[in-house]
């Protein structure tokens, strides 16, 4: 797997977001961002070492409402 460079500007959005907001970026929303910012994304859910039960119900919730939205 290559390396990307972050931007730090990208770091710090993502840091403000919530892990479920990560998790949807990463799960459900990944196409509609840049490699650079789904790596800042991976980055910064790493640090928040949140539990594998957790990101699932998170995950679930992320994608039950972009299904709601999409109707």
């Amino acid at each position: 797997m290559r390396e990307i460079l972050v931007n730090s500007e990208i770091q710090i959005q993502m840091a403000n977001r919530t892990t479920e907001e990560l998790l949807t970026i990463l799960e459900v929303e990944s196409g509609d961002y840049t490699e650079m910012a789904l790596a800042a994304a991976r980055s910064e859910l790493a640090l928040r070492d949140v539990p594998e039960d957790s990101k699932q119900a998170a995950l679930e919730r992320a994608q039950t409402q972009k299904r709601e939205t999409e109707k």
